[in-house]
């Protein structure tokens, strides 16, 4: 707890995350313009920008630190992986106020064109986590991985943000693909059944592809572990 206060006080002082929190408002309001959209599809388009964001913040939260507090720190854990998972967990703290507001200003300003139900609820508040939870990892990624330098690991994390979102079209044109494609996050193939009614979504496909998606995080997640252990993340 109290890392997790000190680095709330950190961000609230560099004011690092006003940008990526009025980016992702904007396109919000911009998203709900008009009314009598359909609550699935529209709750997937909000999460397409939600994941940029998601990464974009998290690798503010990892640049809090300069050098020598990050060294203090890892004496203080004992650990670097214990500072990676208090990183982690701060950064899906943070975005806990943009998955609320994403899935609240359509329902307060009566945006939808359905009557909004508690299963309707569930799935929104699903989606928005697991594209949070992708987010979080790929900025993790980002910051931890030593092959490129800070100025072009902007780039490489558009790459990896497009390649995720674009990745079900993609390999739908190029089913070659499939056999490259399979290391960057399904995040568009999860988003993608959102465009279906909900007695369409519901099925055996979205069931294996949330195993897949599970068993997809939980792999990443233990990968960035061994990376940081072996990284010199200074």
């Amino acid at each position: 707890m109290r890392f997790t206060a000190y680095q709330f006080k950190k961000l609230i002082r560099s004011y690092t995350f006003i940008p990526p929190y009025i980016v992702y408002m904007i396109w919000i309001a911009m998203l709900y313009v008009y009314s009598g959209q359909s609550i699935l599809s529209s709750y997937a388009s909000s999460t397409i920008v939600l994941l940029a964001v998601s990464a974009w913040l998290t690798i503010n939260i990892y640049q809090l630190e300069n050098n020598k507090e990050r060294q203090l720190l890892f004496i203080q854990f004992n650990s670097k992986l214990k500072y990676l998972t208090h990183k982690l967990y701060f950064s899906i703290m943070t975005l806990l106020p943009l998955i609320i507001f994403s899935i609240l200003y359509p329902i307060l300003f009566n945006r939808f064109s359905e009557k909004m139900s508690i299963i309707h609820l569930t799935l929104a508040l699903y989606l928005h986590v697991i594209v949070v939870i992708f987010g979080v990892l790929i900025g993790t990624f980002i910051c931890i991985q030593n092959v490129m330098s800070r100025k072009y690991s902007w780039l490489l994390l558009i790459l990896i943000i497009l390649l995720s979102i674009m990745r079900h079209t993609i390999i739908l044109s190029v089913p070659a693909t499939k056999y490259i494609l399979w290391l960057i996050p399904p995040v568009g193939d999860f988003i993608q059944i959102y465009q279906y009614s909900l007695n369409q979504l519901i099925t055996f496909h979205f069931l294996f592809i949330s195993l897949w998606i599970a068993i997809y995080i939980f792999i990443f997640t233990l990968g960035l572990y061994y990376l940081f252990s072996k990284t010199e993340y200074l």
